[in-house]
């Protein structure tokens, strides 16, 4: 396969979603404490960095002088670094990330709160490395992504780097554990919708793929392991969605108090009040808002599978407060589903507007996702309710207009 492609496709299938959108505890900023240019250590340096009108400006970097500022970069900042560069950032945590480029330019998207960081590329260079290291753990994940996937390393001393080559993801465990997580699509048959006459739908589920523990150790392996199995047959996907009721009801009602509390608030079918504490387990880093909507939504439509198929009755699984909300869990799913499609938009047409692709690509890709994530979500209102309100909801419809954005980015350049 080739590199476009492949990349492409790790674009839509594996990032586990923890873009700009899911941080919301701003005010916090890294300083830039080294840096090297072909390999040579400089005090100065001027890169570009991606405003939040859009549009590209130079800013130089000064590690001599004794002035912050001169040194400063805020959460949130997108930087472009030219081939060769290395710079190190020492987050206001005290955490650091060095971000060393290969021959072509490299794009980093630098977010950091009070509870949870991550290093995300927005390109598509598979040259360089991101490399992370950790001296204070914070209450949420410290995580390094790429267009590829997500790492995540969030003990005292741990360091691990982030790299990827023409076929496979490549990650390096120096110090501490790292867990390796990714974003799979399942495509099920079950005549909900017609997609191209094929009858098959797209659910996403994110899934531990490894855990480094050992000094030194290197994996390698194919992105491709993350497009799973289709489910085609009603044994299979009662399968599924028998298993996977279990294991998404503990991650969100067992990640933290505000979890713990939102999970309780929903169940009664209070949705602003649980909504609010959700929002809250978001921000201070007990889940992030892709494993929120992924598994609200398996577990919304596992309860209806398991209510409505008469050979599921007596599965053992009983959620009695669920099962009496499920419109409820729902509705807060397309909530923050709304909420992300919505940011990714508007960042995705902002720097396409201004002409810069690159930058636009991840953002449109984000969106790509969202428009998914709206088509399954309305498949599910189609099977609770058996009617949808408009036309807008239309699963089909969605999926058109994700198709349609999917081959408009292939022509940024």
């Amino acid at each position: 396969m080739k590199t476009n492609q492949k990349t492409n496709l790790l674009l839509l299938f594996l990032f586990f979603l923890m873009s700009s959108s899911s941080f919301y505890c701003y005010g916090q900023w890294g300083e830039i404490n080294k840096i090297e240019k072909n390999g040579k250590r400089q005090d100065t340096l001027t890169i570009q960095v991606a405003k939040s009108n859009g549009k590209l400006e130079k800013l130089k970097i000064n590690i001599k002088t004794s002035l912050l500022e001169a040194s400063k970069i805020n959460s949130g900042t997108i930087l472009v670094l030219q081939p060769k560069t290395t710079i190190g950032i020492k987050s206001s945590n005290t955490n650091e990330l060095q971000i060393q480029v290969g021959t072509k330019e490299k794009i980093v998207e630098y977010l950091v709160s009070s509870y949870r960081e991550l290093y995300r590329s927005l390109d598509e260079n598979n040259s360089g490395n991101l490399i992370a290291k950790v001296f204070k753990p914070l209450v949420g994940d410290i995580k390094t992504a790429n267009v590829d996937n997500t790492f995540n390393g969030a003990a005292e001393g741990t360091e691990w780097i982030v790299s990827n080559d023409e076929e496979n993801l490549n990650f390096k465990i120096i110090e501490g554990k790292v867990l390796i997580s990714g974003r799979s699509k399942i495509e099920i048959d079950d005549d909900i919708i017609k997609l191209g006459g094929e009858g098959k739908r797209i659910i996403y589920i994110t899934e531990t793929l490894g855990r480094l523990r050992a000094k030194d150790s290197i994996v390698s392996f194919n992105p491709e392991i993350l497009i799973k199995k289709p489910l085609t047959n009603e044994e299979d996907i009662n399968k599924f969605f028998r298993i996977e009721s279990k294991n998404q009801k503990y991650i969100l009602k067992s990640s933290g108090p505000h979890c713990k509390s939102g999970y309780k608030l929903l169940g009664k079918g209070l949705l602003n009040e649980g909504i609010a504490e959700y929002q809250k387990a978001i921000e201070m880093g007990e889940i992030d808002m892709d494993m929120f909507i992924q598994a609200s939504l398996i577990l919304t439509e596992a309860i209806h599978e398991i209510n409505s198929k008469e050979n599921l009755a007596n599965s053992g699984f009983k959620s009695t407060e669920i099962n009496k909300n499920k419109q409820t869990w729902l509705d807060t799913s397309l909530h923050y589903i709304k909420k992300n499609d919505s940011i990714s938009k508007a960042k995705h047409d902002l720097f396409r507007d201004n002409g810069n692709l690159k930058i636009a690509k991840a953002f449109g890709y984000d969106q790509v996702l969202s428009k998914e994530y709206l088509a399954w979500a309305y498949t599910v209102k189609l099977k609770l309710n058996g009617c949808l309100e408009n036309q807008d909801q239309n699963p089909i419809l969605l999926m058109e207009l994700a198709n349609k954005l999917k081959d408009s980015l292939k022509t940024y350049k």
